[in-house]
């Protein structure tokens, strides 16, 4: 399945094996709430089988609306991770929405965002630095 990913497809052989050993598969039934909006986003999912939904819950009433489908193949928790700046400061960010199995079971394989930071400073460490580099760089200049 990790050859299958998009956001995967050019790692290294050798990253992908590091991967690859710390995965764990999950199952959720249908409708299941895998995490609530501003959880603590320690993992990140590859869905194996069925679909998780994104939705975003408004804060003060229970409607939600549904951002997004992923389903076999994507990486899923993914934006939260690189949004924050989780690569630059070291800490976990709060996920911005709430994960949500379809209709059907859904089979994941779950990656400690911990694990998926080292690969990826590993895999591209000196672009990863220079966006560091740049991203606080815009910071001086606004202020």
């Amino acid at each position: 399945i990790l050859d299958a990913c998009p956001m995967l497809k050019n790692m290294g052989r050798g990253n992908l094996l590091k991967i690859a050993y710390t995965l764990r598969e999950h199952s959720y039934p249908p409708f299941t709430v895998i995490r609530e909006q501003g959880d603590m986003a320690d993992c990140i999912f590859i869905v194996v089988s069925g679909l998780i939904k994104l939705m975003h819950r408004f804060y003060g009433n229970a409607s939600s609306i549904e951002l997004a489908s992923l389903g076999p193949t994507r990486l899923v928790g993914l934006v939260d991770f690189v949004k924050s700046g989780a690569l630059e400061t070291g800490e976990h960010p709060k996920h911005r929405c709430a994960l949500v199995t379809g209709g059907e079971t859904t089979k994941v394989l779950k990656l400690s965002s911990l694990t998926f930071e080292n690969v990826l400073m590993e895999e591209m460490g000196s672009e990863i630095e220079e966006i560091a580099r740049i991203r606080k760089s815009w910071e001086v200049n606004i202020i």
